[in-house]
């Protein structure tokens, strides 16, 4: 477990450095590759599915030009509650969630998704 979150953090550091966002990390976008044979075989992690991966400006922001639906389970709060702006601190919030999924082996969400969430995040 501890190996799958290095190499997908990894991943998402090549990205920040190079100006992108994925806003789309979760379990489902992770690919998971047991090379070889034991008890313990090595692993290659690989970040997948990047239809909603972005190029950063000069500020390090994406500000979004349409109004796509947004994985709400994994989107950061600062990015529900201004849906045009996205910034490297989206992703890592998707994957504080990841952590959460699979550390708990669960699909669901740490908190309510929909009407819930988003009654929360303006409290805040």
């Amino acid at each position: 477990m501890v190996e799958i979150l290095c190499q997908v953090s990894l991943a998402m550091s090549y990205l920040h450095d190079n100006r992108f966002i994925h806003r789309d990390l979760a379990a489902r976008n992770i690919l998971v590759r047991h090379i070889g044979t034991g008890r313990c075989p090595p692993i290659t992690v690989k970040v997948a599915d990047f239809g909603r991966a972005r190029h950063l400006n000069e500020d390090g922001k994406y500000v979004q030009a349409t109004d796509r639906p947004i994985p709400v389970r994994w989107t950061s709060p600062e990015a529900l509650r201004n849906a045009e702006f996205w910034d490297k601190k989206s992703d890592v919030w998707s994957f504080g969630v990841l952590i959460y999924e699979i550390v708990t082996k669960s699909i669901n969400s740490p908190y309510d998704c929909g009407s819930k969430v988003l009654k929360l995040i303006y409290k805040i």
